[in-house]
């Protein structure tokens, strides 16, 4: 029997793939053994090319250097025409969107695009860098651009863009405030009064004072005690309180996302 020359002939039976069981492999064992090695070959590049359908996209989590062969990151680069035809001639023919330049480098929300480039000889890739798919359960992955985590395989927390809150409190209309309570103890002590302030008489008990001040007296001791009052402070009019709410967060709105790469098929 012939050595297979391509993966095409093998079959799924084995016992209709070479050599057969009453057929000696010799001579050509080295050749059945190097066949076989070049049917893994091209296993391996049937399934790069053939896994993914041209201009399929998907997240790299990995350096950019080692994003796998026929992948390009999605972040606006500008490629020839001729380098890619295939992928110009899906896009052109209307198979993702595209925009002329000018609207692509003008307006950021039209840069899932792609661009027609020059208009002549090459063309613009979208920019998904620093985006996230929108849907039901969207995913949580982010581009590795500004705001990213430090680098490949670091994690970001959560968080809200920094923000104010504008508070006022309710308005009461025009009131009072009663308020109550007791001075201090002020320590044992004498007050000073004048004979004149009660005519000599009554039943003030009263002692010359210590300084001999001539016409001043001194009630008896009273020891360390204090003084009760009670009243209202003046109104005030209606009005109300300014809060204060002091900001909090940090310089953007992010859900909890991992550092990698958007990345299309484009050969």
């Amino acid at each position: 029997m012939p050595v297979p020359d391509s993966i095409d002939y093998l079959s799924t039976d084995p016992a209709n793939n070479y050599p057969l069981g009453s057929e000696s492999v010799f001579p050509n064992l080295d050749n059945y053994l190097r066949a076989h090695a070049a049917f893994i070959a091209q296993l391996r590049d049937r399934i790069n090319s053939d896994g993914l359908p041209l201009m399929a996209v998907m997240w790299w989590g990995g350096v950019r250097a080692s994003i796998p062969a026929r992948m390009l990151a999605l972040d606006g680069q500008v490629l020839n025409r001729t380098a890619y035809p295939a992928l110009w001639a899906l896009v052109s023919g209307g198979g993702y969107p595209v925009v002329a330049e000018a609207d692509w480098l003008g307006d950021p929300l039209r840069r899932a695009s792609f661009s027609a480039g020059n208009g002549a000889t090459t063309f613009r890739m979208p920019d998904l860098n620093g985006k996230q798919p929108n849907g039901i359960g969207a995913a949580t992955v982010r581009g590795d651009g500004a705001f990213a985590a430090a680098g490949p395989g670091r994690m970001q927390d959560a968080q809200n863009l920094s923000h104010t809150h504008g508070a006022s409190s309710d308005q009461a209309g025009h009131h009072t405030h009663y308020f109550s309570g007791s001075t201090g103890a002020s320590g044992g002590h004498t007050h000073g009064i004048r004979r004149g302030d009660y005519g000599g008489t009554g039943a003030y008990s009263v002692r010359q004072a210590e300084s001999n001040v001539a016409g001043v007296e001194q009630t008896e001791p009273a020891g360390a005690h204090a003084h009760d009052f009670i009243g209202t402070t003046d109104g005030s009019g209606a009005h109300a309180h300014a809060i204060a709410v002091n900001s909090a967060g940090g310089d953007e709105a992010r859900m909890k996302s991992a550092t990698g790469t958007w990345v299309m098929r484009v050969l």
